[in-house]
């Protein structure tokens, strides 16, 4: 009877104990869930000092770290610039060194990080970072998503939670701008949904065509047409001359850009990424 009882017990105070880990974990990831404009100022218009989070390592020790962890670069190729992209730091602030490297990739960027027994890669560099008490709790990610007719770069956010001292990797929000956009100086963060089907989506913030409504149907500088009922998020907001306000709109997955110019203008309603365009104030809906 006793023996029941003690185990009744232990059951209960394990299942105490594992409700309070996961509502610790969901605050954690609640948290981290919200992008604010300092999150898009960050991604979009990164500055990020290594020499911050660096622990001191010759050269040596970083070849024998690219030799551990990043096994496709072959010792004769190990020169300044794969260096250059090898940083120690404490990143989950355990008092124990970990391994970073960002930069040049086998065909492209590679990111590799290997902490406490976790690790992450990605075809991206990392171009900021946010650390909390220590921790390292959000990554700021930079890549090149297509090279030729236009070429095309990703922005994205890889938020950590931890468990004890043992990272996972949450990846938080992914963009795409089809290099040459104009990006803004200033961030907002704001949900809006179109109520027109004759917004352009353009490389920057101003009407570089004419005043007629008939030549504005040109190419200019546009990037698509949005149609009514798109949903985005607004990442900045300006004005230009003529006063008319202009959003920096990152449309949502799974909605068309009509006459986008990447991958043949093609549309895959699958793809998770956000597309980037400046596009008229006038056209939208604030929602939420």
């Amino acid at each position: 009877m006793i023996n029941r009882f003690l185990i009744f017990l232990l059951l209960i105070v394990l299942g105490c104990s594992s409700k309070q880990n996961s509502k610790e974990v969901s605050k954690e990831i609640l948290q981290l869930d919200s992008l604010t404009s300092d999150s898009f100022e960050k991604m979009f218009s990164p500055k990020f000092d290594w020499e911050t989070v660096d622990i001191k390592t010759s050269d040596d020790e970083k070849r024998k770290l690219i030799g551990l962890h990043s096994p496709w670069i072959r010792d004769e190729n190990i020169n300044e610039r794969y260096l250059a992209g090898v940083h120690v730091v404490d990143f989950n602030g355990d008092g124990v060194n970990d391994f970073i490297y960002s930069g040049e990739g086998p065909a492209t960027l590679m990111t590799i990080i290997s902490v406490d027994s976790a690790g992450f890669s990605d075809f991206s560099i990392i171009s900021n970072m946010d650390i909390i008490n220590g921790k390292v709790k959000r990554l700021y990610l930079q890549s090149i998503i297509g090279t030729g007719g236009p070429a095309v770069e990703g922005y994205s956010i890889v938020d950590i939670v931890y468990s004890g001292n043992s990272p996972r990797f949450v990846r938080r929000i992914d963009c795409e701008e089809i290099a040459g956009i104009t990006f803004p100086k200033e961030y907002s963060n704001f949900e809006v949904e179109s109520i027109s089907d004759t917004i352009i989506g353009r490389s920057e913030p101003i009407e570089l065509d004419t005043p007629y409504q008939w030549v504005l149907e040109l190419p200019g500088n546009q990037l698509g047409k949005i149609t009514k009922g798109t949903k985005a998020i607004v990442a900045a907001q300006t004005k230009d001359s003529l006063n008319n306000e202009w959003f920096f709109t990152l449309i949502n997955p799974g909605f068309k850009i009509h006459g986008y110019s990447y991958m043949n203008m093609t549309f895959d309603p699958n793809d998770k990424r956000h597309r980037i365009v400046w596009s008229k104030g006038a056209g939208w809906k604030k929602v939420n």
